[in-house]
């Protein structure tokens, strides 16, 4: 009896620590990781490539409806004919999605200086960062040309074939948008009014190389995680704690 006693509690045990390391890492049922990046075709190894020099990534953390975005920088230099490009972090903006308010701080930490808090209009671009607002109109010359899905790391992705004209440059642009309906309800999309029209999110959208376009771009939303650290919690608590005790006027 006394060592069935001791099995259970040596059990309860075990399960306990491990319940307590998972909440370490994912207190959260709604939280993550997320990048979106701009990749350009490599015609002489036929994929896209991604140069973090010219297109720095844009990381975004998020838990709930509070976002921290990582806003980057690039300066450039130049010295007889070579340029150096530099890539680094202007700030970390927080995100309260309720309230649309903004703060940014000097770094990643939840120690991290305030650099300034504010308000803007739905139709304003968040400068080097992500607009959860703004639904970007799409000038389509025809509808949407279902293709076959394909399956990407593991993952079902629908594909529509568009095309967008330009009626400035009277322009006629070719993509494949890619769909991941394992992501429904998911606040990140690369357009809203395409991501509503198939039903599932629009992730990714490659651009069809033509004559007239003989150089391709690639735009890609990459769920890195679905799960937050425990120093990335800490952060997002202490920023939303602090966004709580002292609102935008």
């Amino acid at each position: 009896m006394v060592k069935r006693f001791v099995f259970v509690v040596i059990i309860c045990i075990t399960i306990l620590t491990f319940c307590i390391s998972c909440s370490s890492t994912k207190p959260y049922s709604n939280c993550g990781v997320v990048v979106l990046s701009l990749n350009r075709f490599d015609t002489t190894e036929k994929v896209y490539k991604h140069n973090e020099k010219y297109w720095p990534d844009k990381k975004v953390w998020y838990k709930d409806s509070f976002i921290i975005q990582r806003i980057p920088t690039l300066s450039m230099s130049r010295i007889g004919n070579n340029v150096t490009r530099e890539v680094g972090v202007k700030c970390y903006t927080f995100i309260d999605l309720g309230s649309k308010s903004f703060y940014e701080y000097s770094s990643f930490s939840d120690t991290a200086t305030l650099l300034r808090k504010y308000t803007q209009p739905d139709s304003v671009d968040l400068e080097g960062g992500w607009n959860f607002w703004r639904s970007i109109k799409v000038n389509l010359r025809e509808d949407l040309l279902p293709l076959k899905d394909t399956i990407i790391n593991g993952i079902n992705n629908k594909r529509v074939r568009f095309r967008i004209g330009d009626t400035k440059t009277q322009s006629l642009n070719e993509y494949i948008g890619y769909f991941r309906c394992d992501k429904k309800g998911s606040l990140f999309q690369l357009n809203k009014k395409l991501s509503e029209e198939i039903g599932c999110p629009l992730v990714r959208v490659d651009e069809v190389l033509t004559p007239q376009s003989p150089i391709g771009y690639s735009e890609l939303i990459e769920f890195v995680s679905s799960e937050l650290t425990s120093e990335e919690s800490k952060v997002i608590i202490a920023w939303q704690r602090y966004a709580k005790e002292n609102p935008v006027r």
